[in-house]
């Protein structure tokens, strides 16, 4: 069914903007739903000139280590001056047609609290305005506006963007006001290129991604390298991440969605899980299929549980990044089970399977991490807390 069905569809559009509801959250409300912080703020990252898009940002929610707003001097700098700070990529669920970077706060803000990282949870484009592979393509050109730096317009706007905010927060630490010669340093003024000097960049050797559900999809994307494939995959399309990145890559898969051939009413239900209502199955033949196209389901950037594991024999630069290092959360009372166990003996058949650890929470659904916590029951809670602090523990080990 072509897509201009879904787009100017009077029904999809109703519900589109129904479920989309709880974006309208106002960001402030995460000081009471999220008291420890850190809270986020947002930057909007230059889209590359090679896209060809109407939107010319990409909004990214950011987190920062409670530390970096300080005033004294930080633990530790880098030869050049700068305090270098690990950086996490996060990709929120919902189906790619809905879903906020506001619900992944209770997760983002522990990250960056307890990895002392910046945690950029990416506002990715989604259906059914934008199909595949808009997400595909916001998810990668935030990567590699981290990867690539100063000198290309998105990553000085990313960087940039979190500069002056800290400026700001450190002004406002300092007391100080304009024209104290002291607080120069500090200024975040438009006109001033002071904060542009600013000490912060990312220490680029030390990245992770973190997705859950179709967020997860977008994780372990960024970590491959499809090669050429007519029709369904006209050229090589390379990872951002360099095939010499010097470290470990942490991917955090929760609950991903790895092969999108099958919409949710067609998948194999675990033992348990109750039916989903009428409304359910709506979303499931209505909303679902706006993001990819039938003949495009089987791409492996859609479906990236497709995608070889080990190197093309044309093509040692495609497969999975040898860095890649995998952390999968699965839930027993979820859909999209199966496709993980398929994944899991793909990856250990193609020798990688000592880089993937597999935690699996029995009794648990789909999403149960993301739910506000006065919705969980006290295993939840627990589960939760183990699932996140893994995550943690992980990602150390990577980076250590």
């Amino acid at each position: 069914m072509p897509f201009s069905h879904y787009l100017f569809n009077p029904s999809v559009l109703l519900h589109t903007s129904l479920v989309r509801l709880p974006r309208a959250t106002p960001i402030q409300i995460l000081r009471y739903t999220v008291p420890e912080g850190p809270w986020p703020f947002i930057v909007d990252v230059p889209v590359p000139e090679k896209r060809k898009r109407k939107e010319s940002t990409i909004p990214v929610y950011v987190f920062v280590p409670p530390w970096l707003t300080e005033t004294e001097e930080p633990p530790t700098k880098a030869n050049d001056g700068r305090i270098r700070v690990p950086v996490m990529l996060d990709f929120h669920g919902g189906g790619f047609y809905m879903g906020s970077p506001l619900e992944q706060a209770p997760f983002c803000a522990q990250m960056a609290r307890e990895l002392s990282c910046v945690v950029l949870s990416v506002d990715y484009r989604m259906a059914p305005a934008d199909p595949f592979p808009a997400a595909v393509e916001d998810a990668e050109d935030v990567l590699r506006a981290v990867v690539e730096g100063d000198g290309t317009t998105s990553g000085r706007g990313l960087r940039n963007g979190i500069r002056k905010w800290l400026a700001r927060e450190r002004q406002k630490k300092t007391g100080k006001k304009k024209g104290d010669e002291k607080s120069s340093d500090y200024l975040a003024e438009e006109t001033s290129p002071l904060w542009m000097d600013l000490d912060f960049d990312f220490d680029t050797t030390r990245i992770s991604i973190a997705g859950f559900s179709s967020g997860g999809n977008l994780a372990l994307n960024l970590a491959l390298s499809i090669p050429q494939n007519p029709p369904l995959v006209n050229e090589f399309w390379p990872s951002v991440i360099p095939l010499d990145h010097p470290n470990e890559v942490p991917l955090l898969l929760f609950y991903p969605s790895f092969d999108l051939r099958q919409v949710p009413n067609e998948r194999s239900r675990p033992e348990g899980l109750a039916e989903g209502g009428a409304y359910f199955k709506w979303m499931s033949s209505s909303l679902v299929p706006t993001y990819v196209s039938g003949d495009k389901k089987a791409h492996p950037r859609a479906s990236p549980g497709l995608a070889a594991i080990q190197p093309n024999p044309e093509n040692a630069r495609s497969g999975l990044l040898p860095q890649a290092r995998m952390l999968l959360t699965l839930p027993s009372l979820d859909t999209l089970a199966e496709q993980s166990e398929i994944w899991i003996r793909k990856v250990q058949e193609n020798g990688r399977g000592e880089h993937l650890e597999v935690k699996r929470h029995e009794g648990m659904h789909h999403g149960w991490t993301q739910f506000p916590v006065s919705m969980l029951g006290e295993k939840e809670k627990e589960t939760r807390i183990e699932a996140f602090g893994r995550a943690v523990k992980f990602v150390k080990e990577s980076w250590d």
